[in-house]
Parts: C-alpha cells; structure tokens; sequence
C-alpha cells in the first residue's frame, strides 16, 4: 500500500510541475524585448508664447517598458518614425539614436526626444507620425515586444488662440489677425492693453499702404479693428 501511495504521489506531483512550469520557464528563458509604455497618443503643444520667443524645437518625453525580466547589463536600441495615415503631414521628429537602457534595476525608462513647430496651426492642418522600434538595425538589442505597444503616435499642436479674448478692444478673433499683432507688438495676448490697439491698427493700415494684399480671417473676410 505505501509503495501504492508513493507511486501515486510521484505522478501527481509530476503532474503539477507538468502544468505549472512550462509558463515558469517560458518567463525565464524570454528573451528581452522592449515596448511603449503605451499606446496611446503622445502630444507635444506649441503656443503664442513660443511663437514670440522663437521656439520652433522642444524636446518631448517618452517611456519604454521592459517585457521578460530585468536586465543584468546595459543594452541600446534605435528608433525611427513612419507616415501615419490619420495625419495630412508628418512631423519632423529628431531622434537620439541609439538610446541605452541604463535602469538595471526598473523596468520602465524615460527618455526624450525633438519635436519640430509645424509650419502650419493645428487649425489648418493635423501633423503627426508614427514611432516605432528599428529593428533593422543593429543597435537594437531587443526582440519585439506586444505589438499593439511597439508602435505608438506622436501628435505635435501649433495652437496659438489664447483662452480670453476681448472681441471689444480687438475684434473678432482670426489667428492670422493675432499673428499679425504678435509680429507688431512682439508680445502675446496676455500682455496686450488698451494703449497697444493704436499701434496694431497703425501699423495694419502701413502694411496695406506698402502694397501688401490684405490679411484675411478664416473665413476669407479681411481683419478689422473696433474703433475704441
């Protein structure tokens, strides 16, 4: 009988390894790979206040995870971007290649990049791309990871309407009409006063005197200002 019990033990507990340590040691054997750590849209904004002061590059941040462990050593991988169909332009994104997993003892790593201005305003046309792993070169030292994690979106915003808007002192609001008072005063909206409508409203009527062809809003109608 004890023989019996001991035969059948052995084979139960066979069993349970059986099942249970294949997934045991396919976690142990993984090869590294890397990801995203998401999926979602990464958006980097432009506003007024770059505009005046010239900002036309911004380094952005992004996160990848590890899948399969932790590392024991360093390692690098590259990256590259692709068109995206979702976007009329792509961004022009300048990239650090090839970055180098450093944080042995984490699994999720910040690191960044560049994002250009786009040459137009979000209003009038989307701008974005794809980012993706190169796995084609030979600086990346990591297998592919989830698929729906090692592309993901960047979005770059050129929105320039400020919050307010006083359509009293200056009249509807058009963003060529606030680029044109931008380029005049040297200043966004929040640091405009009343003492600054002359001078927009002198210098708009020398502009069309130079022989420029009038600025017009979105809706093709030339810009006016209030008589205050």
């Amino acid at each position: 009988m004890k023989q019996l019990l001991y035969t059948f033990s052995l084979i139960c507990l066979g069993l349970f390894y059986s099942g249970c340590s294949e997934e045991e040691i396919a976690l142990y054997n993984e090869e590294m790979a890397i990801n995203f750590s998401t999926a979602q849209i990464l958006s980097y904004n432009f506003d007024d206040a770059d505009y005046v002061n010239g900002v036309t590059v911004k380094e952005a941040e992004f996160q990848v995870r590890l899948q399969g462990g932790m590392l024991t050593a360093e390692r690098t991988f590259c990256l590259t971007t692709m068109a995206n169909n979702n976007y009329a332009t792509m961004t022009q994104v300048e990239l650090k290649n090839p970055y180098t997993y450093t944080a042995l003892e984490d699994v999720v790593q910040i690191y960044t990049l560049a994002v250009h201005r786009p040459a137009k305003l979000s209003s009038q046309e989307k701008v974005g791309c794809s980012l993706t792993f190169d796995w084609e070169n030979p600086a990346t030292q990591f297998d592919k990871g989830i698929a729906d994690l090692t592309v993901c979106t960047i979005e770059v915003n050129f929105n320039i309407e400020p919050s307010y808007w006083d359509t009293y002192t200056w009249g509807e609001y058009s963003d060529n009409k606030y680029l044109f008072m931008m380029d005049t005063l040297d200043k966004t909206y929040n640091d405009m006063g009343m003492n600054d409508v002359a001078t927009v409203k002198q210098a708009y009527q020398q502009y069309k005197d130079e022989g420029n062809a009038p600025i017009l809003d979105g809706k093709g109608v030339e810009i006016t200002f209030p008589e205050v």
